[in-house]
């Protein structure tokens, strides 16, 4: 049986137990998400700025409950997306709405395109996701993040080419972990 490893401050790899990777918190994946982000981006012009929101989008995915009655929930697929975002669009009104809209739908058309290409045109998709951060971005009152949202809106193509990038490699480098002791 495989032992699951972590890399440590010194990048040595170090035996990580079970009950450690339960205890992984927003900080821990959000860090996990921007470091493994950064090896896959090859362009130059990509903000660190940019990389941590886009690292943000997969590490709050990974922390959400799908049925988190609180939040917008976590998709299955691209049809629950379309249903909820594109039915109701009179809820689409205000930054933060559309911003939620555009993350995730580059998170599942980054993440899971794969496996939708074949039900969904992903570049509509992709063009729909570059509306709602453009929208974001215009209707956004923070000039910061105004930009933020035209700079994701701009480089979508980029950003979902290098989110399934990431999935294709965490997958193939995954690792095998060893039961919980009881």
């Amino acid at each position: 049986m495989a032992d699951t490893y972590c890399t440590n401050s010194t990048n040595r790899r170090s035996p990580m137990d079970f009950q450690e990777l339960l205890q992984v918190g927003s900080r821990d994946a959000l860090t996990f998400f921007y470091n493994e982000l950064r090896k896959e981006i090859k362009i130059r012009g990509i903000t660190d700025r940019e990389t941590r929101y886009i690292a943000s989008i997969p590490a709050s995915y990974a922390q959400t409950s799908r049925y988190d009655p609180t939040s917008v929930p976590v998709f299955a697929d691209l049809s629950e997306f379309f249903d909820y975002f594109i039915f109701q669009r009179e809820e689409l009104r205000d930054s933060e709405s559309l911003e939620i809209a555009g993350a995730q739908s580059l998170f599942l058309i980054g993440f899971f395109g794969r496996q939708l290409r074949h039900r969904h045109n992903l570049k509509w998709y992709q063009g729909l996701c570059q509306s709602f951060y453009r929208k974001a971005g215009k209707r956004s009152r923070d000039a910061d993040r105004q930009r933020l949202f035209w700079m994701v809106s701009d480089k979508v193509e980029f950003w979902s080419t290098t989110f399934h990038s990431l999935n294709s490699r965490l997958y193939e480098e995954r690792f095998l972990l060893p039961p919980p002791s009881l």
